[in-house]
This record gives C-alpha cells, sequence and structure tokens, in this order.
C-alpha cells in the first residue's frame, strides 16, 4: 500500500544535503568530499542537460529515495542527437526498502515530460544487477541481444614485475614512442579537440553512437586522480587512433574507449600501452560481434566460463526501453534501426555510470 506521507519529486537543490546523506549508503568506498564532488560532476556538471533528472522520495522533509539518470546524446549517421537516459545511482534508505519506492520513481520518470525531445528519447541501461534487473523488466525495459562480457589481455612479464615489487614504481605520466611511419604518444591529459575531431570522422555511421563532441570530453575526463593515460596514434602528423585506459589497481587496467582507422593500429596501441604502462592484466567491455572482430585482433582473450561461475559472475544482458511510458512495438525502431539489438550500439566502457 502506497505511504500517502511519502512525496515523489523532481530534483530540487534545497535537498541537495539530504541526499548526500543518503547516498554514502551507496558509494561506502568514498569519503564525504569525494562523494560530493562524484555527485556535482555526474549529475550538475553534465553538458548534456541543465536539469538533472533526478527523482527523489521524500518524508517528512528527509530524503529517502533517489533514482538518477546520466543524459547523454547519442546520434547515427548525420541524424539530429537524441536523448538517452542511462540509469546511473539508486538507493533507497534501509528503513524504507520494501515498499515499492524503486516502482514509484521509475514511475515518476515516466510520467514526466518537462525536457524536450521526451519522446525520441531511449533508456539505456548498463549498470543493471542482479537485485534491479528483473524490477526494470517488470517496468517495460527489455533485454537486448547483447550480454555485458568481457575481454581480457593478460601479460605475463608485467605480472612477474608486479610479484616482485619491480613493476610498482609510479604510473608513468608520459611517454613517446616513434615507429616506422607513426608515433604515439601517451600522456595524462586529454587532448579534447583532437579527439572529438577524429571520432566525428570515424564513428560508424549505420550505429547508433554517443555524441562524443569536445564538451562531452572535457566533462568525462574533468578528473584529478591522474587514474586515466590517453593514448594517441599519429602516421605524418595525423591522429589516427587512441585509447583510453583507466587504473583501478596496481594490477587492474580498464580499456575504457577507443577508436582506430583499422585493427592493425588498434593491436599496436594497445600492446604498446601494455609495454609502456606496464598493465599486467587489461579488460573491456565486447559486447558486439564488431567488438569481437577487432578486440580478438588485439590478442584479447575471453574468460573462461568456468571461471565466471567459480566468481560467482551472472552476465547480465544490456536492457533498453523507449522512453514512453506506454509503448508500442515500432517505439523500439529508431533511425530504422531496432535497439534490442547489440549490433545496432556502438557502447564503452566509459558510457556506463
Amino acid at each position: 500500500m502506497t505511504n500517502p506521507d511519502i512525496h515523489i519529486l523532481r530534483y530540487d537543490s534545497k535537498y541537495k544535503e539530504s541526499i548526500l546523506s543518503l547516498l554514502g549508503y551507496l558509494w561506502r568506498d568514498l569519503d564525504e568530499t569525494q562523494q560530493r564532488e562524484l555527485f556535482t560532476w555526474r549529475y550538475l556538471q553534465n553538458p548534456f542537460t541543465t536539469n538533472p533528472v533526478i527523482y527523489l522520495a521524500i518524508h517528512q522533509d528527509r530524503v529517502i529515495g533517489f533514482r538518477g539518470f546520466v543524459v547523454h546524446h547519442f546520434v547515427k549517421g548525420q541524424s539530429e542527437p537524441f536523448p538517452v537516459f542511462s540509469p546511473a545511482d539508486t538507493i533507497i534508505h534501509p528503513d524504507y526498502r520494501g515498499k515499492g519506492l524503486f516502482y514509484r520513481l521509475n514511475q515518476s520518470f515516466f510520467e514526466d515530460v518537462q525536457f524536450p525531445g521526451m519522446n525520441k528519447g531511449i533508456i539505456l541501461n548498463l549498470s543493471s544487477n542482479e537485485q534491479s534487473t528483473p524490477l526494470n523488466l517488470k517496468q517495460g525495459w527489455q533485454a537486448t541481444d547483447g550480454l555485458k562480457r568481457f575481454g581480457l589481455r593478460f601479460s605475463f612479464r608485467n605480472t612477474l614485475l608486479i610479484r616482485s615489487g619491480l613493476g610498482n614504481a609510479e604510473w608513468p605520466k608520459t611517454s613517446s614512442i616513434q615507429g616506422r611511419g607513426f608515433q604515439i604518444g601517451i600522456g595524462n591529459t586529454p587532448r579534447t579537440a583532437e579527439l572529438a575531431a577524429f571520432y566525428l570522422r570515424n564513428r560508424p555511421q549505420n550505429r547508433l553512437t554517443l555524441l562524443r563532441n569536445a564538451s562531452f570530453y572535457r566533462w568525462r575526463y574533468d578528473d584529478e586522480s591522474g587514474c586515466y593515460r590517453f593514448v594517441y596514434h599519429y602516421r605524418h602528423g595525423e591522429l589516427t587512433g587512441y585509447l583510453i585506459i583507466k587504473k583501478l589497481s596496481n594490477t587492474q587496467y580498464l580499456l575504457w574507449e577507443y577508436a582506430a582507422i583499422n585493427p592493425q593500429v588498434l593491436r599496436r596501441m594497445i600492446n604498446k600501452a601494455i609495454q609502456k604502462l606496464r598493465i599486467p592484466f587489461l579488460r573491456t567491455w565486447v559486447l558486439s560481434a564488431n567488438d569481437s572482430k577487432w578486440l580478438w585482433k588485439c590478442g584479447f582473450v575471453a574468460p573462461p566460463t568456468r571461471l565466471w561461475q567459480l566468481l560467482g559472475k551472472i552476465r547480465l544482458p544490456v536492457l533498453v526501453r523507449p522512453v514512453k511510458e506506454r509503448y508500442q512495438e515500432e517505439d523500439f525502431i529508431l533511425e530504422g534501426l531496432d535497439i534490442r539489438s547489440i549490433e545496432n550500439w556502438q557502447l564503452f566502457l566509459s558510457d556506463r555510470h
């Protein structure tokens, strides 16, 4: 039964401190300053919206439920950008769980028509877990034919260096490699204009891709922790590929996003980055057949199914649905593409929140 004393409303800055207090249950690995910075960056500084897409459950003037969506713009070819809403953070106060608040927070989103382009929008869920996936499916999400699975690159040499203590030196900030007809530069700051121009020229024209413009790169990598390295591949002074690598620990690294004019350039960048940055273990998403085609050529392998089972990992699907509360079958077709086919998307780990 719905509690009439619990109200659902859109984000109001007067509740910011109460929101941060509740998010402390979710972001336990961050201190208070980091929690505040993450909230501000993810929801208040997002260049794709001026009105945070956040829904709150309020009881006695206190936030007891939070559901936040990160807004991105996606495009197909030269089409007009359309909004994609990615569920990022959901938390219900422990004293109020099991009361249907997750459903009510979602419902408020579906009923909200305050932001432009709503009827063309898509909800793309890249971070659903074992608990939220069944609840989302009950509210109209559909599973794509793509499972969230990883490809792995392993360096035996760098693993030995780490275990011997020789590989634990400070992560190199810059490096330069000169080869036959190519140059590779590694740095700790994004060259936003170059990245945006390259991605605009080389993004797949027949797939739905995130609008990676200069504003996106400035916002996405406005990070002072030093956890990113940017690898640039040039031929005759022209950018022909890039990698963005995120460091989780001395042994765990993520290929956060990448682009290249061909698989050979991508393989060269990955090989040189693993060597120069002393990466023992690099992983990335392999969602589509196109991902597989390129990444397997770069030495990535699928983790053994038995190992995944021993670790208790379950491969969950990417979820999608039209943003309309009541949709028709044709609403799953956008720019002539069925959004339930993972082959119609280009998605990277950096697209997940």
